[in-house]
């Protein structure tokens, strides 16, 4: 398949570099086009001549307008630049998102195939309310072309990604093997999640650490990486087999006990959220 890949960034480079190597060794199953989209040059994050080598198009905007907002911005600048006549399928990345391998990208595109109106596949993001993250997400092309107001939003993403699916009466699948993200909000930290939702997804083969927020830093987020993917990749930090296996058990078995805990979803039916309602 021909797949394009908008990798949005603001200040975020060092995850970028990681990812578009990541990206280029790994993804190998499919055609990919790299654009990078980035809205941190004003606030002093420019990105290095590696970048431009590694990406098939960088686009770098002047202005940031602010987090969520910005966010939109990014996507929304990246997929106007794209030729849809050219690719079946759009992937939506964030630079600190690292997947290795494309196993999961081949798997949730043939789903994707099996129905005209399947259009979206990602997490879910929220427990009480019906989400669908945009960390990492898999999108046919023919849907976005038609319909690129999907990703301006303001506030919760996840939220109005679904509601948009909803008013165009589109469906989506859930990509499972990156669930459950966020812990019950009785638990403030798990193994692997320690600011109560989760990094690593060993049954995806990915992680998605903000490297501020974890003890070892670049290094640890290194070193998790290996474990989900059960491989070396980073040599700098490698371990045995036996430990790199271990440890993908321990990390599936902290999801298998998160998976036991009791969500508000158990007892009280999910929601469509409400733009116009203060929780």
């Amino acid at each position: 398949m021909e797949i394009i890949v908008v990798i949005r960034v603001y200040n975020r480079v060092d995850d970028l570099l990681y990812n578009l190597d990541i990206i280029r060794k790994t993804w190998i199953s499919h055609n990919y086009t790299v654009y990078v989209v980035s809205n941190g040059v004003s606030d002093g994050y420019n990105l290095p001549e590696e970048v431009y080598e590694k990406s098939d198009r960088v686009i770098v905007l002047n202005e940031n307008v602010g987090h969520l907002k910005g966010n939109s911005q990014l996507l929304l600048s990246g997929i106007q630049e794209i030729d849809w006549t050219l690719f079946d399928y759009l992937i939506i990345l964030e630079a600190d998102t690292w997947l290795y391998g494309d196993k999961i990208i081949t798997k949730y595109s043939k789903l994707l195939d099996k129905q005209l109106d399947l259009v979206w596949a990602s997490a879910r993001w929220y427990d009480r309310f019906y989400s669908l993250a945009t960390d990492f997400a898999i999108i046919k092309s023919s849907f976005v072309e038609e319909n690129n107001e999907i990703f301006d939003f303001t506030t919760f993403p996840e939220c109005h990604v679904y509601n948009f699916l909803l008013k165009k009466k589109m469906k989506y699948i859930w990509i499972t093997e990156n669930m459950n993200t966020q812990l019950p909000s009785y638990i403030k930290s798990m193994p692997f999640a320690p600011i109560g939702r989760f990094f690593v997804y060993p049954r995806s083969a990915m992680v998605t650490h903000h490297i501020e927020e974890i003890k070892g830093g670049m290094k640890q987020k290194k070193k998790e990486f290996n474990i989900v993917a059960r491989n070396n990749y980073f040599k700098e930090v490698s371990c045995s087999p036996l430990s790199l296996y271990l440890m993908n058990i321990y990390m599936r078995f902290s999801h298998f006990i998160d998976k036991c805990l009791l969500r508000r979803s158990w007892y009280s039916k999910r929601e469509v959220f409400d733009f116009g309602k203060s929780y």
